[in-house]
């Protein structure tokens, strides 16, 4: 399915799916997708599907309509271009695979390995054509560019290299520009973001080499021209007077300041200089002459600046020009790149929470039914003085009281991470106690909760609180099973001696295993069972095929404990037809450090 994706702007992360072949966009009530940006008109485009493509179409908006930063009336979009209304910025995507996906398209060919091949892998595994230059090499003359070509190829695999490594973009700039200053002998460097959206400009990594003191100022002259002309500007450049008058007031000898251009449009400028003379502009070494001040520069009155002086020979060249653009370019796509990523991400967690909202909205709406029944009766009970009326009414608000409790437990352990209290105790006598807990509410539905105890299981260190809670869940989860299946008497095999046999069984069975070092809670019911096709889903977050209201979280959250123990929860068919958990924890003699 085609969407839009919004990667800039207040509703950032947010998705319109694209499902009608007519679909307007504005900030009207009205329209198919409603963007809350003041900049966007009320009817501000349209999309429309033709043929196999969509068309978008400006609505005589106010501020008007862009694609991949060029304004447009009416334009065929295509994957990936990025659509801007005013201050907001969306993404057209897919989820549709496309042909070139597809396996069978690509015919892999077997290939012996001969001289060249040898060759080249030689040299791709030579550690000379990447390494990086010294220390002391750092502080030789400036060389030019006919000796430097392995140099400035290195730079460009170094900067890919970073590129792949993060998608923070602060780091990611910083990175970069520490390269740009390894491997180019540069005074100061900076990043300028542009926003496309706001228009502003925003200063990124900023760096000045040790010992240069000067204070980096770029005129805003130098920079709208790189923005509005998508051009480089450069004191190799001598076209233009104004400009390198502009770069020389800013304390440059010579710079470079090339646009960063995506994909789609440009995303900010690149911006490096020297500021200290070359080795080949160094005067000689002469004697001093009496009176002579020259370690003192005086500028004319009048003058703002120094002009340019002469130069016999420059370093920046019109290849580091092209270097500069290079960089620029690659580190503009991975700008681009993480941006969509980001809003990805966030669409991701909007969806999530969306979710997570509607299955708990659904569980706190069946509380809150309860409560306000019970409610009622209290209520009526208490105009009336019916006594029983107001216990019946309390009994059912204490109990919707303890889903409250139950669903705020379970959401803690699911989502908070944490470490077990490793504490010395006998685990019969948790099961022991899970089956007292659990016992009364068994058997309002008629079903028997009995515990087979191995009592020969030493005691070990094991997390006393949270084994209990995963044991209750899954006890809880085996009587909801039966409750809701109905379970035949005639399935009760082990009870059938009893005179009126229960309707139900659960039974929890606690077994030693020297050989292992583990100890083995199983928990067996006699209910419908787990098909197996289902067995995967069901420690899944909210998956429940019980219909007793539940949070859906508690084999979730007994599978987490167990794997917090460093142990394994597993289910099978129990010999009662029912499931079987089997729960496997390791047996830990000594007390574990407590992180």
């Amino acid at each position: 399915m085609d969407f839009l994706l919004v990667v800039h702007g207040k509703n950032s992360g947010t998705r319109f799916d694209l499902q009608d072949r007519v679909i307007t966009i504005g900030r009207g009530q009205k329209c198919d997708i409603r963007i809350l940006d003041d900049e966007i008109s009320r009817r501000h485009a349209e999309l429309r599907h033709e043929g196999k493509g969509w068309q978008i179409t400006d609505l005589n908006s106010s501020n008007g309509l862009y694609v991949n930063g060029r304004k447009v009336s009416s334009q065929r979009i295509v994957l990936g271009d990025q659509i801007q209304l005013g201050g907001t910025v969306l993404r057209f995507t897919s989820t549709a695979d496309s042909e070139s996906r597809r396996p069978g398209s690509v015919n892999l060919l077997d290939s012996s390995e001969d001289d060249a091949d040898r060759t080249a892998r030689k040299n791709a595994d030579s550690p000379e054509v990447f390494a990086p230059r010294s220390a002391g090499e750092a502080e030789n003359a400036r060389q030019p560019w006919s000796e430097n070509e392995r140099d400035h190829l290195n730079l460009i695999y170094r900067t890919i290299y970073t590129i792949s490594q993060t998608f923070d973009i602060d780091r990611l700039l910083n990175q970069i520009m520490e390269r740009i200053f390894d491997w180019i002998q540069i005074d100061r460097g900076c990043f300028i973001l542009y926003d496309q959206a706001t228009r502003k400009l925003t200063p990124k990594a900023v760096k000045r080499k040790q010992g240069v003191d000067t204070q980096m100022v770029i005129r805003s002259s130098i920079i709208n021209y790189v923005v509005s002309n998508k051009d480089f500007v450069s004191t190799t450049d001598t076209t233009n007077p104004r400009l390198l008058q502009e770069l020389a007031s800013q304390g440059a000898r010579e710079a470079i300041c090339v646009p960063m251009i995506g994909r789609y449009g440009l995303v900010g400028v690149l911006y490096v200089d020297v500021v200290e003379p070359t080795d080949a502009e160094m005067p000689a070494a002469a004697d001093p002459v009496p009176g002579d001040t020259a370690d003192e520069t005086r500028i004319p009155p009048g003058e703002d600046f120094p002009s340019p002086a002469p130069r016999k020979e420059r370093y920046l060249t019109r290849e580091h020009i092209k270097l500069m653009f290079a960089i620029a370019h690659q580190v503009a796509m991975a700008l681009e790149d993480t941006q969509y990523y980001s809003a990805m991400l966030q669409s991701e967690r909007l969806a999530a929470v969306g979710q997570t909202v509607a299955v708990l909205s659904h569980h706190i709406k069946n509380i809150l039914q309860g409560i306000e029944g019970g409610s009622y009766l209290i209520q009526k009970g208490l105009s009336t003085d019916n006594r029983e009326m107001v216990q019946k009414g309390w009994g059912i608000v204490e109990k919707n009281q303890g889903r409250v409790s139950d669903l705020i437990l379970d959401m803690l352990s699911f989502s908070k991470e944490r470490q077990p209290i490793f504490t010395l105790g006998n685990i019969n006598e948790i099961l022991q106690d899970v089956q007292e807990l659990l016992e009364s509410r068994a058997a309002d539905f008629e079903i028997k909760l009995v515990t087979v105890p191995d009592k020969t299981i030493p005691k070990f260190f094991f997390d006393g609180e949270q084994i209990h809670r995963a044991l209750m869940n899954i006890v809880s989860n085996a009587i909801d099973a039966i409750r809701n299946a109905r379970a035949l008497p005639e399935n009760l095999e082990i009870t059938r001696t009893n005179q009126a046999p229960p309707r139900g069984m659960v039974r929890m069975t606690s077994t030693w295993r020297p050989d292992e070092k583990t100890v083995r809670i199983i928990v067996d019911d006699n209910g419908p069972g787990i098909p197996v096709e289902k067995r995967a889903d069901i420690f899944r977050p909210f998956y429940s095929v019980n219909k007793s209201g539940g949070t859906g979280l508690g084999l979730s959250v007994a599978q987490k404990i167990t794997q917090e123990h460093n142990g394994r929860l597993t289910i099978s068919e129990s010999p009662e037809k029912g499931a079987r958990f089997l729960m496997d924890l390791p047996f830990i003699e000594k007390e574990p450090v407590q992180e």
